[in-house]
């Protein structure tokens, strides 16, 4: 199934995803009160273990990151979602991509 993003990543600076290829991305709008007005459901393949998983997030700088790499032709994304040390307005550690390695 599909998980949150937010929920699987621990909320803590540096937190990660681990290194990950991003091979399969739906766009759509949402419904919920706050945030960006739409989110991305990604399927990405874990790059030191192979295993496939599932996220859904609406987190607004992490799309626009993704965004912009598709523009200039990345994909698929290989990347490392990772928690910063900044956090968002409910507290939580913002998203950025990074290279894999």
């Amino acid at each position: 199934g599909v998980r949150k993003l937010q929920e699987s990543v621990p909320n803590v600076p540096g937190g990660s995803t681990g290194p990950v290829e991003m091979y399969d991305l739906y766009v759509t709008g949402s419904d919920f009160g706050e945030g960006a007005p739409c989110y991305m459901i990604m399927s990405v393949r874990d790059l030191e273990t192979g295993a496939e998983s599932k996220y859904s997030t609406g987190a607004t700088q992490l799309q626009a990151q993704i965004l912009a790499l598709l523009k200039l032709g990345q994909w698929p994304i290989k990347a490392k979602i990772t928690r910063t040390e900044r956090k968002d307005r409910g507290g939580r550690f913002l998203f950025w991509l990074f290279p894999p390695d």
